[in-house]
């Protein structure tokens, strides 16, 4: 280097020590707002590129250093790689944790050979994001992060199995036993549905074969662990491929609730493979789980049969649990959900033998179920349960009335069949000529000795509005009801 090169270089090296945080704060931001100005995106000169790398190198300053990574890769300037790259041997951990999550964000170019030491990192911080920058990476980084499913920390170990998930088609034998292996020490669901993803993932690999068969094994053999299983009825699930159906049909019998509420939801998307024996599993289920939120996922896997060829099946199957005396009053219940959803206006007949003299829970799940089934027969039968003497069914009547566009009164919530006055709301003929009350609050504003004193020109009481005149012995204001 010559002389002239040498103090300009050393210049440089000066003014990056010397620099502070509020000098680095104002000047890269300061080039990154005038470019936005001109609707361009942030590209600085090279001479600023090299003084924030000689900012990374020689300021003693963590907090100085932190803003020049983080202008840096906000940049995304070519060649800032090469200044990230010494940051990641940064003696505080916090430095090597953003050039490592640089390095990630940037994805330029290939750097695993300076990011696979950090898995070694003594800060957890900096080893979990060096096993979320090695995703991209190639097959070399895979016996590295195998390596880092045993580390004591789950982050870590979450954070590797998405990146080995994400190298998926680069997977082995080993790669699949390293991932089912760390199931028992996970405890967090999230890190379980991670390891369930990345074996998915791995159907294009040399393992493929091998993982099919190691996760249908494992979910017939109920003295492995509980999470093993969990793990495995997830994968068949989405993996949805023809033979995954006969092991998850077996797990619906397995003694961990979990394990049976994953398999639930796996075959309710592999609904397309659907038997009249599937269904008749799940009809069990309904018939005979004690969770709730089994018999939900169980309602929710056969709703899905909706458009498949064992629909008849199933709705003639549902038919005779409704009707059937001897079943429990929930079975039936969720039967008639079940069968308002599948069978659609097929299923009106039998619902509407049930609306007139079922039981008043019977009655709610038909008003209900008559929600999803569009067509004047349906309204018509939502209309007379709409007026039925249990307030719960009338309710969920008045619900599924809503969701067919049928106007209900803004004030009582019963079906109106009119629109009164010049309140352009629907209002139902009883509240409009209730006597005494005021159409804008609802609220009593006299009784009938005292509505003379409270005629046209005067104000409502509760909410000062002018009441215009007198109808029907009800007032009518000057405003929308509320």
């Amino acid at each position: 280097m010559n002389p002239i090169a040498q103090w300009f270089q050393q210049r440089r090296v000066r003014r990056a020590k010397n620099t502070t945080e509020a000098d680095l704060k104002g000047k890269p931001y300061l080039y990154r707002e005038m470019r936005k100005l001109l609707g361009e995106t942030w590209h600085p000169p090279p001479a600023r590129i090299l003084e924030l790398g000689l900012i990374l190198v020689h300021n003693p300053d963590p907090a100085v250093r932190a803003l020049a990574i983080q202008a840096l890769v906000e940049s995304k300037a070519p060649g800032i790689e090469i200044h990230l790259l010494p940051a990641v041997k940064d003696p505080v951990p916090a430095m090597r944790r953003g050039a490592i999550d640089g390095l990630a964000a940037i994805r330029r170019g290939d750097f695993s050979n300076h990011l696979i030491p950090a898995l070694q990192d003594a800060d957890d911080a900096v080893r979990a994001a060096a096993a979320t920058a090695l995703a991209v990476g190639g097959a070399e980084c895979v016996p590295h992060l195998v390596t880092a499913l045993n580390d004591p920390v789950p982050l870590v170990r979450a954070n590797a199995v998405s990146a080995l998930g994400t190298l998926g088609k680069y997977a082995d034998e080993r790669v699949v036993d390293a991932i089912i292996q760390m199931l028992p020490r996970e405890e967090s669901p999230s890190s379980r549905a991670k390891a369930a993803a990345a074996l998915s993932r791995m159907l294009e690999s040399p393992a493929a074969g091998y993982l099919s068969d190691t996760v249908s094994k494992l979910l017939s053999q109920p003295d492995a662990p509980r999470e093993m299983r969990e793990v495995s009825a997830d994968v068949l699930g989405r993996i949805a491929r023809p033979e995954c159906v006969a092991p998850l049909r077996v797990a619906l019998s397995d003694p961990e609730l979990q394990v049976r509420f994953r398999a639930l939801e796996s075959l309710g998307k592999l609904a397309a493979f659907a038997d009249p024996g599937m269904a008749d599993d799940l009809l069990r289920v309904l018939r005979a789980e004690c969770d709730k939120d089994a018999r939900w996922s169980a309602m929710s896997a056969m709703k899905k049969l909706r458009e498949t060829p064992v629909a008849g099946y199933l709705a003639e199957r549902l038919t005779g649990l409704i009707f059937h005396n001897q079943e429990t009053e929930d079975t039936r219940v969720a039967a008639i959900f079940v069968l308002a959803h599948v069978a659609g206006a097929g299923s009106l007949p039998e619902l509407e033998r049930l609306s007139g003299t079922g039981p008043a829970r019977l009655r709610s799940a038909v008003a209900s179920g008559l929600g999803e089934i569009k067509g004047e027969r349906s309204v018509a039968m939502l209309r007379r349960l709409a007026v039925d003497r249990d307030a719960a069914v009338k309710d969920a009547a008045l619900r599924s009335l809503k969701n067919h566009d049928v106007p209900l009164c803004r004030r009582c919530g019963t079906v109106a069949d009119r629109l009164f006055g010049f309140t352009k709301e629907p209002v139902c003929l009883a509240c409009y000529s209730k006597p005494g009350v005021c159409q804008s609050c609802g609220k009593n504003v006299g009784s009938d000795a005292a509505l003379i004193k409270i005629g046209a020109g005067k104000n409502c009481r509760e909410c000062n509005v002018r009441l215009d005149q007198v109808v029907s012995g009800g007032f009518r204001t000057s405003t929308r009801i509320r």
